[in-house]
């Protein structure tokens, strides 16, 4: 048995003009035989391979190549043919990623509309705030814990999901999330500054790494954290870093 990602309307991730019809063969293609990847019909081995070679949200088919064998890895075959014939019903970790990713959408970016926590370190700007944690390492003459500064826990909670993916045969679904969300959690803050698109869309896709591992062990504190962040960006403000398991935020960039 293969396994076919598409879109939800069952267009091919890097051809949108082609649309697959469950139980109707595809046209066949003038392939030449080599590696996995090339000219042909792709079909993943496992339900998670084939989700790592989409993007959210997806769609999910029972696949059976036909033609010619042209290439093949140990996570998908090449034919020269094929066809999807049965939807597969999602996972729920696939569900619950999807509906997280679908609610990037409707956060009100950047407009301090939220309580803030009392618990975090505020600033009015992005500037700001990195300056403080500049100052702070180089005041205490510790220059060797500015990575540990920037690191911090959302590269260690980052870090216990991809060990959680890859135990599970979900890394590939880990990996592509970043595409997904990308687009998204930029979209809005984009114009302001890159730096804090760039921060918005990383903590999008922790949390979004989080839900591919939703039930996976994860320790709490990584999750805690993930949450954590991620309040800030939905109360309107940015999220800068964590220093000593302090979250520095600011009201504009």
């Amino acid at each position: 048995m293969f396994y076919k990602s598409l879109t939800p309307d069952r267009k091919s991730w890097h051809d949108k003009t082609t649309t697959w019809e469950p139980g109707k063969p595809m046209p066949i293609l003038d392939g030449s035989a080599g590696p996995a990847c090339g000219i042909g019909y792709h079909f993943a081995r496992s339900i998670e391979q084939a989700i790592g070679y989409g993007q959210f949200p997806l769609s999910l088919w029972k696949a059976i190549p036909q033609g010619e064998k042209l290439g093949e890895d140990d996570t998908k075959v090449r034919f020269t043919g094929g066809m999807i014939t049965k939807e597969i019903s999602k996972p729920s970790w696939v569900k619950r990623t999807e509906k997280f990713i679908a609610s990037i959408h409707s956060i009100k970016w950047m407009d301090n509309h939220g309580k803030i926590n009392p618990k975090w370190k505020m600033f009015d700007t992005w500037a700001s705030a990195r300056a403080s944690v500049w100052a702070s390492v180089r005041d205490s003459a510790r220059d060797s814990a500015r990575s540990s500064v920037w690191a911090s826990v959302r590269d260690r909670a980052w870090a216990r999901a991809w060990a959680s993916a890859r135990d599970s045969a979900r890394d590939s679904a880990r990996s592509s999330v970043w595409a997904s969300v990308w687009d998204s959690a930029r979209s809005s803050v984009w114009a302001s500054a890159w730096d804090s698109a760039r921060a918005s869309a990383g903590d999008a896709c922790l949390m979004a790494q989080m839900e591919i591992c939703c039930d996976l062990h994860i320790p709490a504190k990584h999750r805690k954290h993930a949450r954590d962040r991620w309040a800030v960006w939905l109360a309107g403000y940015g999220c800068l870093c964590d220093v000593g398991g302090v979250l520095y935020v600011y009201t504009k960039v």
